[in-house]
């Protein structure tokens, strides 16, 4: 049919009139009437009223935006804790799927320096450029340097793909394995959540020639021999980026004894990005921050008198406890909300507290300064021996 007003059908609208009537307060309001219209005539008024409303709705709204996971009502995506809005792409990959762009600037966040393998759950190797040749391998790289392999164990779920979860980087004690460092410093039951929410876990083996093989780790007591295993942390993490979905306002580091120094090492010297940590049983030997600024948050668990082997790993939490919270007597610009647990159980990590530990690093995504906890308080939900370092 069409809008031929000799085909005789007419609409009935309300519309307002020129003429004015009283209100019941006596202002004057229009008065409105039915008209009769011919249906051309609704046509074209229906067809303007149409593209009004998209243009307004535009003018209004702007281009729809990319809100990772959906957003939860605390402003993170809905797989982790409290802090700040996650929206949009962001991260350092130049290509795949991106970080969330909560998280540092993106300049901030480390790109592959040689090609990177198909991540997935199990056992990744990983080449990467090493200034001693750390690892297997010996070809030059594109930066001067050696190209070296090493072994990552790497956790994740076809989860990685859909959501903005978080990117956890454990660190072992000596004569351990990624595998037991991921088993003890998270358990079953947190790593799965922790893969449910979209995370991605990752945990290097040990370099080779570190320490001549009596730590696995070059910063283990914060020396300047090699920046391997952080240039190895940079291309899992760039290479995460680059393939799945990352929350980069939750990126951690976790470590236990030797391993604990290095995540200690690892949150100084890698400041950028990492937004807090958890060390169980730390010794550290100082080192100097990339970014000064950032007040990343500190969890530190030990097990009393009897955590000791070859380290007097009590003596070494507190002193790490102190230098976080003293920026006057240390190399740190800025003091750092530290956490400290003594579960009195000796060298080994305390169970008991994972959840804890876990929750601790929700609740601190990247840049949170204050800590919410500085107000609150430790959650409820904490051991009874866990508090805030003064």
């Amino acid at each position: 049919m069409g809008y031929d007003e000799s085909v005789g059908l007419f609409f009935f609208a309300i519309v307002p009139q020129r003429k004015h009537e009283r209100g019941r307060d006596g202002e004057v309001v229009p008065k409105m009437s039915i008209v009769r219209m011919s249906t051309r005539r609704f046509c074209q008024l229906g067809a303007g009223a149409f593209w009004l409303v998209q243009l307004a709705a535009l003018g209004c709204s702007g281009s729809p935006r990319d809100n990772p996971a959906g957003g939860s009502s605390s402003g993170q995506p809905s797989s982790t804790g409290s802090g700040s809005t996650s929206s949009g792409n962001g991260g350092g990959g130049a290509s795949g799927q991106g970080g969330s762009a909560a998280g540092p600037p993106a300049a901030n966040l480390p790109t592959a320096t040689s090609n990177c393998p198909t991540l997935k759950n199990g056992t990744v190797s990983f080449d990467f450029e090493s200034d001693v040749g750390g690892g297997t391998g010996g070809s030059g790289g594109s930066g001067g340097g050696t190209v070296a392999k090493r072994d990552v164990e790497i956790r994740m779920s076809s989860e990685a793909d859909k959501k903005y979860g978080p990117f956890v980087i454990l660190w072992h004690s000596y004569g351990q394995d990624g595998k037991t460092a991921i088993d003890e410093q998270l358990g079953s039951k947190l790593l799965d959540e922790i893969l449910a929410s979209g995370g991605v876990v990752a945990s290097p083996a040990a370099d080779p020639t570190a320490g001549s093989g009596s730590y696995p780790w070059f910063y283990t007591l914060g020396g300047e021999a090699s920046n391997d295993d952080l240039v190895l942390m940079d291309q899992v993490l760039a290479c995460a980026i680059e393939q799945t979905k990352v929350d980069t306002s939750h990126i951690h580091t976790i470590g236990y004894a030797e391993g604990a120094s290095q995540a200690a090492q690892a949150a100084a010297r890698r400041s950028n990005y990492i937004a807090s940590i958890v060390t169980h049983s730390v010794f550290f030997g100082g080192a100097p921050e990339q970014d000064g600024d950032n007040a990343y948050a500190v969890m530190i668990l030990h097990g009393g008198t009897g955590d000791t082997d070859g380290i007097d790993y009590e003596k070494g939490s507190n002193n790490y406890a102190g230098y976080l919270t003293d920026k006057d007597d240390t190399t740190f610009e800025v003091e750092h909300l530290t956490v400290i647990c003594n579960h009195d159980l000796g060298h080994q990590v305390d169970a008991e507290s994972l959840d804890s530990s876990w929750k601790f690093l929700q609740d601190h995504p990247y840049g949170t300064d204050p800590s919410p906890y500085v107000k609150s308080n430790l959650p409820g939900s904490f051991p009874d021996y866990c508090t805030i370092q003064e």
